[in-house]
């Protein structure tokens, strides 16, 4: 009778452990990544060429309607992506003789790996303009520090970046001082 009840102890003991394990694990928070790094609020910083948006919504909006006539009203391309210290530079094919409007959007995320990531889409926004036309490249010069503002200059010194084309669906990726020319095949 002793060691019936002795093994009724253990497994009882066994199942409160097994219990408390599982519902330990099943009150953890996943919500937010360990290998993310966030912003707390949203911005956006206007510049001549481009305004540029911290706005997790703004990406993820970008991220779903990548590539839809109806989110790409006008035709261009990312022609080159450079990066000297903390300026980046993106060189955009587009119609000539167009008052095009550009977005730079990033979630306000930046991965933790090594070395840390972060992702930006880069949308054009015009109405009336003709695809047909002759092309033109814009240059938009990105000061990092003044963008990325909420980031450490140790981050900014690190971080590679991965450009994406809301419209073409042309990713590129910047690490380091990059000098990227894309294609016309890409």
């Amino acid at each position: 009778m002793k060691t019936k009840n002795k093994q009724l102890n253990i497994n009882a003991t066994l199942f409160l452990l097994l219990l408390m394990l599982g519902i330990n694990l099943l009150s953890c928070d996943n919500s937010k990544d360990d290998d993310r790094d966030a912003i707390a609020e949203d911005y956006e910083v206007v510049d001549e060429a481009y305004t540029f948006y911290a706005n997790a919504d703004k990406y993820d909006e970008a991220r779903v309607k990548r590539g839809e006539d109806t989110y790409c009203l006008i035709e261009t391309k990312i022609a080159k992506v450079t990066r000297e210290g903390n300026i980046l530079t993106i060189g955009v094919l587009g119609p000539k003789d167009c008052d095009v409007d550009y977005e730079v959007i990033w979630s306000g995320e930046v991965m933790l790996t090594s070395p840390p990531m972060g992702a930006i889409f880069l949308r054009a926004v015009a109405d009336g303009c003709s695809d047909e036309s002759e092309k033109e490249m814009d240059i938009l010069t990105i000061d990092l520090e003044k963008t990325f503002k909420n980031l450490s200059s140790e981050t900014l010194a690190e971080i590679n970046f991965l450009i994406k084309d809301a419209c073409s669906l042309v990713d590129i990726d910047c690490g380091d001082n990059c000098n990227v020319t894309v294609s016309d095949n890409d």
